[in-house]
């Protein structure tokens, strides 16, 4: 706090400070209006009863800055929380969007599933989370059953990744560890 206070008592610095969280603030407008246009798209897709392709659903990332901004809200809570911090040095734009297009489908399946109340032993729950895990595998991303299992009670565990599941949709954290405990 110290520091903030310093720099902005500074004015060439304060300039620069204010400058940068202009932009910052810039970028996460644009990212929201991203987001808002993705809604719309979607609910104009819905309103005709038709399914959305989820490459027109979930536009990404056009470059590794876009991402690293994304990813920096959790990147300082794993760090503070867990002394862990995710390389964003070295972010491949295609293969973080296929990754994300990819987790959004998974979740919101599995957040489908759950509001249908479709359960855990269901085959087509137990085929999904299948696939999502093959996809992982083949992608990059060695995860065993096991691996999945400690990922979803991590999820449920931890508050901020258990908010982000909570937001989609309520129950969906602890409704994951239990489909993962019983695969």
């Amino acid at each position: 706090m110290s520091e903030i206070k310093r720099l902005l008592n500074e004015d060439a610095e304060r300039t620069s400070t204010l400058e940068k969280q202009k932009k910052l603030f810039e970028k996460k407008i644009e990212k929201y209006q991203r987001l808002i246009q993705t809604v719309n798209t979607s609910l104009e897709y819905t309103r005709k009863g038709e399914n959305m392709d989820h490459k027109v659903m979930f536009k990404g990332f056009e470059s590794a800055e876009e991402w690293k901004q994304s990813l920096a809200e959790q990147n300082g809570y794993l760090k503070e929380r867990y002394d862990f911090e995710l390389d964003t040095h070295t972010i491949n734009v295609d293969e973080m969007n296929k990754m994300a297009i990819e987790a959004k489908h998974f979740l919101d399946r599995m957040a489908d599933f759950l509001r249908n109340g479709v359960t855990y032993h269901d085959p087509s729950v137990q085929e999904h989370v299948m696939n999502h895990l093959k996809f992982l595998n083949q992608n990059g991303h060695p995860t065993s059953k096991e691996d999945y299992v400690k990922q979803t009670r991590f999820f449920m565990q931890d508050d901020f990744h258990r908010g982000m599941l909570e937001e989609q949709q309520a129950s969906l954290s602890n409704y994951l560890v239990v489909v993962a405990e019983h695969l």
